[in-house]
């Protein structure tokens, strides 16, 4: 009983705001003994439970949490007296973070097992933990709405601990109080450095779903893009290359983006055989692929007739003419840029294999393709489809079989992932998704910009 007279004498100084000097004086005129308790007084002392109790709590409130930590450790095998001890050393923890990033690094003990002394203190120190968790997104998250969306729910919760800063015990109090101004200022620091993100109408699905995509819009694929860099910009001949993979897993968006990186100067030519429909010969596939190179640098296609009556023929002489562009490296194209190399991008390449067997095109088809390429080393095909060359069941394929390099089309790696989920659209800055935390393993079928 001793101990509870001493704490609640040494609370009410505390509520009236005495000094400790004038503790020493009440002491003193009375004898040396605290008032109503008739304990005796010497100073502020450890050597009882009572006295350390009382200690604790005179420490909290002066904010002197190094020694209320060591006078709450005297009494940890009494009643409360662990609960003490583990709020002084939370609230050491807490004051001792000054900025985000020191923040976001706490971990908080669990709260104390039922009965509570300080149950409203014990509510509040768990306010303040979820203003940690959410200064951790701030500052992990590679999401921009999301960082935006966690400062406002950590200012909002310290706003909260401050409107209701008077429901709590004097003892502590204040020290809550600096806690949770400091926390505030230090997040409004970075507040415009991560912007303000509000939700004001409905929000469109950000991602694509089965289209291609170009520009910001395309994500990943480094090594791929790498890959293609080094066989058509690095070296002095270009190859001839196939993408392969499951659909829906970004190689037309890759033949599409893949001019991106491979300088200006090498032009890549883009035909998605599917767009032929049901052509009756081999004239009008040329023709398709006649017109697009025509639209990429610009030299104009043959005539159609010659292309259906002579095909080959045709347009043999009008490649030549391609190549002689190409290989005047001061010509420019329509678009101003003088040629370093030319791909031929046929996406959906199985088509081929299709109009062969229905008797649409004649069987060596491939070899005269073969042909072509060889007629110079800044000339090379890119086919796009679900299997590799090995893997078609004709052999008419065969000639491209040596010469041509394969490279697979999987799954995105984890990382770019991570980056489709967290900013699924750049062209839409409203929408916003849970982010992906770094220490979990993503292993989706996605496409660039598509889930």
């Amino acid at each position: 009983m001793k101990m509870i007279f001493m704490v609640h004498y040494v609370m009410r100084l505390v509520y009236r705001k005495v000094t400790e000097a004038e503790i020493n004086q009440l002491v003193e005129e009375s004898g040396g003994h605290f008032p109503d308790t008739g304990t005796r007084y010497t100073g502020i002392r450890l050597d009882t439970p009572a006295r350390a109790a009382a200690a604790g709590f005179w420490y909290l409130h002066n904010k002197k949490l190094a020694k209320a930590t060591e006078a709450f450790a005297v009494v940890r095998s009494l009643l409360y007296g662990e609960e003490l001890f583990t709020l002084a050393q939370t609230l050491t923890t807490f004051n001792e973070a000054k900025e985000p990033t020191t923040i976001a690094t706490l971990e908080v003990p669990n709260t104390p097992n039922e009965p509570l002394l300080r149950p409203i203190t014990w509510n509040t120190i768990n306010a303040l933990y979820r203003v940690v968790e959410d200064v951790r997104v701030v500052q992990r998250s590679v999401s921009r709405s999301t960082r935006s969306f966690a400062l406002n729910r950590a200012l909002g919760e310290l706003e909260t601990i401050l409107n209701r800063i008077e429901t709590l015990p004097e003892a502590e109090r204040e020290l809550i109080k600096d806690i949770a101004q400091t926390w505030q200022d230090a997040l409004l620091q970075i507040a415009t450095e991560i912007g303000q993100i509000s939700i004001t109408k409905t929000v469109t699905n950000p991602y694509v779903v089965g289209d291609p995509v170009e520009g910001n819009r395309f994500v990943g694929r480094d090594d791929i893009l790498r890959q293609l860099e080094e066989l058509w910009v690095m070296g002095q001949q270009l190859q001839s290359v196939v993408l392969y993979g499951h659909r829906r897993m970004g190689k037309t968006s890759i033949l599409l983006n893949v001019a991106n990186c491979s300088g200006s100067r090498v032009k890549v030519v883009y035909i998605n055989l599917l767009r032929l429909g049901s052509p009756q010969g081999v004239g009008e596939v040329l023709m398709a692929i006649s017109d697009a190179i025509s639209d990429a640098i610009g030299c104009p296609p043959p005539d159609d007739d010659a292309l259906l009556n002579l095909p080959y023929r045709t347009f043999e002489r009008y490649f030549k003419q391609v190549v002689d562009m190409v290989q005047g490296t001061e010509t420019e194209t329509r678009h101003g840029t003088s040629l370093q190399g030319l791909i031929i991008a046929l996406d959906e390449f199985e088509k081929i294999e299709e109009l062969i067997e229905t008797g649409k095109i004649p069987n060596d088809f491939i070899g005269y393709l073969r042909g072509l390429v060889q007629m110079n080393a800044k000339v090379a095909f890119a086919f796009a489809g679900l299997h590799t060359l090995e893997e078609m069941t004709a052999d008419y394929f065969q000639p491209f079989f040596a010469s041509v390099i394969p490279i697979h089309v999987g799954f995105l790696e984890s990382a770019a992932t991570r980056q489709i989920l967290a900013n699924p659209s750049l062209e839409n800055p409203d929408a916003t998704v849970s982010d992906v935390p770094d220490n979990e393993a993503v292993d989706f079928p996605l496409h660039p910009r598509r889930p």
